[in-house]
């Protein structure tokens, strides 16, 4: 069967002209999506997936790979200040212990402008968050990185370079899911005066973090020498904890 679809909102965010086709599976129960095709912030979304329905001997699974191309960031994450609103109200009520963790939520809430280019494969039980399992990545080129999980303080000090007003432009992350828990292999921000690296993880959606970054200062530092430049960059790291809303940076040597 196939499907065209004018518009819909996923997570939020808005995907136009779609086209898709529906078609059983080869197992009893199964369907398939072999490719849906859409336009999403004059980028290109793909996807395929597969819904093996519950039966009486095992649960119901599911599939996917999504890829986006080229899709501008600003109006991407405005169009999705509404979700970020309620997903900080499902936070709290986790944290009440009125509700379990279930959904992914963004690691970078305010990126812009740029063009964003990503891919996600997922796959789990329906209805346990639990079991879902996948890896992704993401690359942000000329975007503004404003909203990272770190404070600029810390920048400056782990540079030990006069004060600066700045911000990220190019993004690499590498990640997979496990559960509630994104973990990052991969971190990698660009600005012209500074670059970072890290590792680390978020539990969803309560944002809880725990991530380590090593920076690496672009510019020279005043009245440094080459080879303490070099030292500098290598003896600090910063660990960032807390919560997405509230994160918490500290300065800590490398042992």
């Amino acid at each position: 069967m196939a499907l065209d679809i004018n518009r819909l909102r996923a997570e939020g965010r808005l995907v136009e002209d779609i086209t898709l086709d529906l078609v059983s599976g080869d197992l009893t129960g199964e369907l398939r999506i072999p490719q849906a095709v859409g336009s999403c912030y004059d980028g290109v979304l793909t996807a395929d997936a597969t819904i093996q329905l519950a039966r009486a001997d095992q649960p119901g699974r599911y599939s996917s790979e999504i890829r986006l191309l080229d899709v501008k960031v600003a109006p991407f994450i405005a169009d999705s200040k509404t979700k970020l609103a309620a997903r900080r109200a499902q936070a709290e009520a986790i944290e009440a212990g009125q509700q379990e963790p279930s959904e992914l939520q963004s690691p970078f809430p305010n990126l812009n402008p740029g063009l964003a280019s990503a891919h996600l494969a997922l796959a789990g039980i329906i209805g346990d968050p639990e079991s879902k399992r996948g890896r992704g990545e993401i690359q942000v080129l000329d975007g503004q990185l404003y909203e990272v999980p770190l404070n600029m303080w810390a920048l400056q000090l782990s540079s030990l370079t006069l004060p600066i007003a700045t911000s990220f432009e190019d993004a690499d992350l590498l990640f997979h899911l496990k559960g509630s828990r994104v973990i990052f292999e991969k971190m990698q921000l660009e600005s012209p005066l500074m670059s970072m690296n890290g590792t680390g993880q978020i539990e969803l959606p309560s944002g809880k973090l725990d991530l380590r970054f090593k920076t690496a200062s672009k510019l020279r530092a005043p009245l440094l020498s080459d080879l303490w430049e070099h030292l500098r960059d290598g003896f600090f790291s910063i660990h960032v904890t807390g919560t997405l809303d509230k994160p918490t940076t500290d300065l800590v040597p490398f042992r």
